[in-house]
C-alpha cells in the first residue's frame, strides 16, 4: 500500500483481514461484492433453518475515518450504484422493515454514522452503538440477524 492510503482505509484493512470477518465470510454469511478504497460493499446472506428460505441484501459501508467515526451504511443496489430503491426494501417482521428504512440517511440503527446523533439514540442504546474498539463485523453480526430474521419471516408468509 502506498503512502496515500488514508487511516480510515487502513482501519479497514486490519477490520477486514480480521479473523472474524473471515469467519463469517468463509460460512457464507457475508462476502466481499466490491471495494475502493475506503468503501466496501458487503453481501449478506442468511438462510432460515426450517424452510431453507434464503434472503441477501448489499450494503455500502463507507470507511473514511474509522475507527475514530462509524461507518456510513447504506442497504445498496449494486447493479445501480445507489441506495435500494424503497420498494424493494423489507417491509416485514416491523424491526427490520425500521431498520431497512428509507429516510435519506443510512440504516436506521444507533451504529450508523449519520442516525447515532438521531434522537440520542446511540447514548440511550450503547450496547448498540459504535465504539472506536469496535470493527466492522460488530455490524455485519446484526446486519446477518436482520436478514435472517426477514428470511424466516418470508418462510412463515409462504407457509401461511
Amino acid at each position: 500500500m502506498g503512502e496515500d492510503v488514508s487511516a480510515g482505509e487502513r482501519a479497514l484493512n486490519k477490520h477486514l483481514a480480521s479473523a472474524k470477518f473471515i469467519a463469517g465470510s468463509e460460512t457464507g454469511r457475508w462476502t466481499i461484492v466490491s471495494r475502493s478504497g475506503p468503501e466496501v460493499i458487503i453481501r449478506v446472506s442468511a438462510v432460515d433453518r426450517d424452510s431453507s428460505e434464503h434472503a441477501s441484501f448489499d450494503f455500502r459501508f463507507y470507511c473514511d475515518d474509522l475507527p475514530a467515526q462509524p461507518p456510513l451504511v447504506e442497504i445498496w443496489d449494486t447493479a445501480k450504484g445507489v441506495q435500494l430503491a424503497n420498494e424493494a426494501r423489507p417491509t416485514f417482521p416491523p424491526h427490520v422493515a425500521d431498520a431497512f428504512k428509507h429516510w435519506d440517511h443510512g440504516l436506521y440503527r444507533p451504529w450508523e454514522r449519520r442516525c447515532a446523533g438521531h434522537n440520542n439514540w446511540a447514548a440511550l442504546r450503547p450496547d448498540l452503538a459504535w465504539r472506536p474498539d469496535r470493527e466492522i463485523t460488530f455490524i455485519l453480526e446484526e446486519l446477518h440477524a436482520l436478514v435472517a430474521d426477514y428470511a424466516s419471516a418470508v418462510a412463515a408468509r409462504r407457509a401461511a
